[in-house]
C-alpha cells in the first residue's frame, strides 16, 4: 500500500507560545482538515501521532490507483491548511504549515494495542522519513512511489538524499501539482503507445457505425472489456483513422475517486465542447457558452442559468434567476445538456467518447441514458466504456451496439511484446513467459515486458508481480467480498484444481462455494468446465493466481498447504 505521513512544521515552539487549552482546539483543527482531505480520497487514518497523522492507501480496502489518490489527498491536506491560515487569519494564532511524506510498498496490517491497525514493515518509517526530509509545505515522495505515479503528477526531482535510519540514500521528488493527463491511456502516450494490434473486427464495427452516423443515423457503441483489455486504446485509433473526416469530438471520463460527484463526467464533457482554454477569464467563458448554446439552437435566457453553476460559473447578473423547485430545475438541466448535444451534432457530426462508465455518478449516466435514447435523431455517435459488471441502465434500440473485447491472441500478444522488444532486446523465453503470464491481456503484456527491459531482468520467470500491475490485481480481487478468499485458497491448489478438492479446504457450505465460483467466473478471474461437484476450474490469468498466492500471509500458506496435502486429492479429480 501507499503510505502518508503528515507533520506539522514548528509544533514544538507553536504549542510554548500558546494557552493549552488553545493548543488543543488548533491541533483539533489541524487534524479534521488533514482527516477531511484524505478520507475523500479513500485514505484510512491508521494513527494520530503526536501532531501529524499516518494514512493509509489501501487499506482496509484495495485501490487500483491507491497512490494516485495518496499523492492528491497530500495536496488537498495543504489546501486545507492554507483555508484553515486563511480563517484564521484575523486571530492570534500563528500560521501553519507541514511536511508531507509518501512511501509505496509491501507491509503487513494487523491490530495491535486494542483495534488499531499497525503496519508492518519498513513503509511507514520510509514515508516517515521521506517527510522529515520535505521542505515546509511540500508533498514528498520516495522513488517507489514515483514509479508508480509518473505522468499523473508534475514533480521535480530532489535526487537521492540519505534519510535518518535508513541503510542507502532514497531518491526523492517533490510533487508540484497533477499533469494534464487524466488516463492511464494518456501516461502511456507519454512514453510512446504501441503500434495498434489485434481488433480488426472491432475497428470495422466502429467505422461501419460511423458511416451510418454521417448520413444523420445517430449510433451508440458500448465497447466493454476487463481492465487492461485495450478499450480506450480502441477508442483511441479509431479517432486517428477518423481525423481526416469532418466532426467534433468530446470526450470526458468517470473516475472511481469521483463516483459521488453530481455530473462528474458531464461537466468535463461540457467544457471541451464549448472549447474553452485553460487561460480564459470567467467572462471569456460565459461568451464562449453562450456561443455555444446559440450555434446548438438552445434558449440561452434558461440554459446558461441552468449550466453555468454545473461547470464552477457564476451566473450573469443580467440573467434573472431560475424559480423552479429542485426536481424541476434538475429535469430542466438534463434536458438542455441534452438539447445542447443534439443541436451541435446537427450542425457537423459528433462523437461523444464516456469513458468507464462503471463508475459514472447517478447524474451522468442519466445525461448519457437521454443522449443513449435520443441520438438516433441526430448525427451523435455515443462511444462508451465500461467494465464487465456494468448494467446498461436504458434498454436495447436498433441503433445500439456493444462490443465486447475478448483477450489477444497469443500471435498478437506476442506481435506487442516483439514491438517493445526492438530496441531493448530480451531473450525469446523471457518474452514468451512474458505473453504467457499476461493472459493476452494488452497492459499487462507491456508492464512485464517494461519490468524486464528497466530491470535488467531476462529470466523466464519473473521473481513476483511488476508494482505497476499489484495494485490493480489486488483491487480486482478485493472487490470479490467472501469470494476473494475462495480465489486465495484455490491459487494454492495450483492454475487448475477441481470443485472437490476445494470444497475440502475451504470452510464453506456447498451453495456459499458454488456462489462464490459463480462471482469469480463472472469477474472473468476463472474458466469453469462441468457442473459441480465434477466442475473443474482453471485461472484465466497467471498473474491473478499470483496475486491472490501473494496476498496471503506465509503462516496462512502453510496452513493451506497442508490441509491440501492431508486430502490425498489429486488437484483435478
Amino acid at each position: 500500500m501507499s503510505v502518508l505521513f503528515c507533520d506539522l512544521v514548528g509544533s514544538t515552539e507553536i504549542a510554548s507560545r500558546l494557552d493549552p487549552e488553545e493548543w488543543r482546539e488548533l491541533l483539533a483543527s489541524c487534524h479534521s482538515c488533514a482527516r477531511d482531505a484524505v478520507t475523500r480520497f479513500g485514505g484510512h487514518v491508521a494513527q494520530y501521532l503526536g501532531d501529524g497523522l499516518l494514512v493509509f492507501f489501501g487499506y482496509p480496502h484495495a485501490y487500483e490507483d491507491a497512490p494516485q489518490r495518496a499523492v492528491l489527498a497530500a495536496l488537498a491536506t495543504l489546501e486545507a491548511l492554507s483555508a484553515l491560515n486563511s480563517r484564521m487569519a484575523s486571530e492570534r494564532y500563528p500560521k501553519l504549515a507541514a511536511r508531507i511524506g509518501i512511501h509505496s510498498g509491501t507491509v503487513v496490517v494487523g491490530p495491535s494495542h486494542g483495534d488499531e491497525a499497525i503496519a508492518f514493515g519498513e513503509v511507514p518509517n520510509i514515508a516517515s522519513r521521506v517527510q522529515s526530509a520535505a521542505s515546509p509545505d511540500t508533498v514528498f515522495i520516495s522513488a517507489a512511489t514515483h514509479h508508480l505515479v509518473s505522468g499523473w503528477f508534475v514533480v521535480e526531482d530532489q535526487g537521492a538524499q540519505p534519510l535518518k535510519g535508513i541503510e542507502h540514500p532514497v531518491h526523492l521528488f517533490r510533487v508540484v501539482q497533477p499533469s494534464a493527463v487524466r488516463s492511464r491511456l494518456g501516461v502511456a502516450a507519454l512514453r510512446g503507445l504501441t503500434a495498434f494490434t489485434g481488433r480488426e473486427v472491432e475497428l470495422r464495427l466502429l467505422l461501419n457505425r460511423w458511416e451510418r452516423v454521417r448520413e444523420g443515423e445517430g449510433q451508440l457503441i458500448l465497447v466493454v472489456g476487463e481492465p487492461g483489455i485495450g478499450k480506450s486504446r480502441l477508442v483511441e485509433h479509431f479517432r486517428e483513422q477518423i481525423a481526416d473526416m469532418p466532426h467534433t469530438w468530446s470526450d470526458c471520463a468517470a473516475a472511481a475517486i469521483h463516483e459521488n460527484t453530481p455530473f462528474y463526467a458531464i461537466e468535463e464533457m461540457l467544457q471541451h465542447g464549448f472549447q474553452w482554454r485553460g487561460e480564459q477569464s470567467d467572462d471569456e467563458r460565459i461568451a464562449g457558452l453562450e456561443a455555444s448554446l446559440d450555434l446548438a439552437g438552445v434558449n440561452t435566457s434558461e440554459a446558461v442559468p441552468l449550466i453555468a453553476p454545473l461547470v464552477n460559473l457564476a451566473v450573469p447578473a443580467k440573467y434573472p434567476p431560475l424559480r423552479m423547485a429542485p426536481d424541476q430545475t434538475r429535469k430542466r438541466l438534463l434536458a438542455t445538456i441534452t438539447a445542447w448535444a443534439l443541436g451541435i451534432a446537427r450542425i457537423q457530426p459528433l462523437i461523444v467518447a464516456v469513458e468507464d462508465l462503471h463508475w459514472a455518478d447517478p447524474s451522468t449516466l442519466e445525461v448519457v441514458q437521454l443522449l443513449a435514447e435520443q441520438g438516433a435523431t441526430a448525427p451523435l455517435l455515443l462511444i462508451c466504456t465500461a467494465r464487465p459488471e456494468f448494467r446498461a441502465p436504458w434498454p436495447p434500440r436498433a441503433h445500439h451496439a456493444q462490443l465486447s473485447l475478448d483477450r489477444l491472441s497469443v500471435r498478437d500478444a506476442r506481435e506487442m511484446a516483439t514491438q517493445l522488444t526492438a530496441r531493448a532486446p530480451l531473450p525469446t523465453d523471457a518474452v514468451e513467459a512474458a505473453v504467457k503470464l499476461s493472459g493476452g491481456i494488452p497492459f499487462f503484456v507491456e508492464e512485464l515486458i517494461r519490468e524486464m527491459i528497466e530491470n535488467g531482468d531476462t529470466r523466464p520467470l519473473l521473481p513476483e508481480i511488476p508494482s505497476t500491475l499489484r495494485d490493480w490485481l489486488l483491487a480486482r480481487l478485493d472487490r470479490l467480498g467472501e469470494a476473494r478468499e475462495v480465489a486465495q485458497v484455490a491459487s494454492v491448489i495450483g492454475h487448475e484444481f477441481s470443485w472437490r478438492l476445494l470444497r475440502a479446504i475451504v470452510l464453506l457450505e456447498d451453495e456459499q462455494l458454488n456462489a462464490a465460483l459463480k462471482k469469480l467466473a463472472d469477474s472473468q478471474l476463472l474458466l469453469e468446465q462441468g457442473i459441480p461437484p465434477e466442475a473443474t476450474y482453471k485461472f484465466r490469468h497467471a498473474l491473478i493466481q499470483d496475486a491472490a498466492y501473494q496476498w496471503l500471509l506465509r503462516s496462512k500458506r502453510r496452513d493451506y498447504h497442508r490441509r491440501i496435502a492431508q486430502t490425498g486429492l489429486d488437484p483435478l479429480s
